[in-house]
Order: structure tokens, then sequence, then C-alpha cells
């Protein structure tokens, strides 16, 4: 038996628990952040969240599945891009990704997810196959794109800079480094994005 497809009203509910929940966790971690702190920054009592979440595992599983599905959407974008503007649009992203308002909070949430994927075996398997997923699609993406036969590697290092900034600590505070570091990872992907001749 499905579940019933949930309205927008409960997709919105749901998304407001997951925000709150999200900023809980970037300011206490996984553990120290409770379900009433989250209930309360959620604006809604503990016994509405019990609505859509099971209890917080639950809801820590939702923000990855959230964060997987975000970034596959983002790759999806660079699927509609011609071949000779398709460095262009990952280095877009990249910069977003860099500079962008949430930039240093989705890091600090990421951080979490990683340190709880080490002692959640549910939260494990969601990252390996967030990892397993973007590979295969940037694979695929770059295959298509640019024709090229080792697109294969060049999703791995394209994922490395990524991940690679992501978790990068305290750059917020870096602004010199990360102007210099700029420049030198756009070149790097221009490099390897080229479309095979």
């Amino acid at each position: 038996m499905t579940a019933e497809p949930l309205s927008a009203k409960q997709i919105a509910r749901r998304n407001q628990v997951l925000d709150a929940a999200s900023e809980c966790f970037v300011e206490k971690g996984f553990h120290r952040a409770g379900m009433a702190e989250i209930a309360d920054r959620a604006q809604m009592s503990s016994g509405h969240i019990y609505h859509y979440f099971k209890n917080k595992d639950d809801i820590i599983e939702a923000i990855v599945d959230r964060e997987i599905q975000s970034s596959l959407d983002r790759i999806s974008e660079l699927e509609n891009l011609q071949a000779d503007k398709f460095a262009d649009g990952v280095i877009a992203q990249l910069e977003t990704h860099l500079n962008g308002v949430g930039s240093i909070f989705k890091s600090r949430l990421n951080f979490e997810i990683i340190a709880e994927s080490e002692r959640n075996p549910a939260v494990e398997k969601r990252v390996q196959f967030q990892r397993s997923a973007i590979r295969t699609k940037l694979t695929n993406v770059f295959a298509s794109k640019l024709g090229l036969t080792n697109a294969d590697i060049v999703a791995d290092a394209c994922m490395a800079v990524f991940f690679g900034t992501m978790m990068a600590p305290g750059r917020s505070a870096e602004e010199q480094h990360k102007a210099s570091l700029n420049p030198l990872l756009t070149a790097f992907l221009r490099g390897v994005l080229a479309p095979a001749s």
C-alpha cells in the first residue's frame, strides 16, 4: 500500500520543520538540539511535528534527503546548457556555492551530516547514496554535453572541488584567501570541462 501524496500545505509544513531543525542542528549539533527547541523554532507544537515525522532521526534523514535532491536539481540545471557555455554554468554554480548568502550555513549543516553519518547507519547510507547519485548524474551530463570519454574521472575531480570547498572550515573569515582561490578553481574547471575535440 503506497502512501497518499502530500498536499502543498503539508509539504510547506514539513519544510518549515526541516528549516527550523536545520537551524537548530547548525547551532547545537544533531544530538544537543531537542524536539521542543525545533518545535519552538518552527512555531508549532511538538505534537504537530509528529504528524509529519516519527522522531528526530526521521527529521535528520529527511534533511539529508532534501540536500541530496537539491544537489541533483542543481546538476539538472546544467543539462539545459550548450556545450560552449557549459563550463561557465558550472563555474557560476561554484561561485554561488562559495559566495552565496547561505554558503556558510550549508557548510556547517554538511559538517553535521558527515559527523552524523559516522554514528548513524541510516544517515551513512543516505550520504553514500548522495555521492553515488551525484557522481552518476554528473558523469552522464559530462558525457552527453561534452563528449568526454573520461566523464567519470572528470566527475570525480569536480566533486572533489565542490565537496572540498563545501567542507572548508572558517572560509567566511578568509576573504582574501578566497579571492585568490577562486581564479585557480575557475581555471581548473575550464580545463577539465573543455568539450572533447
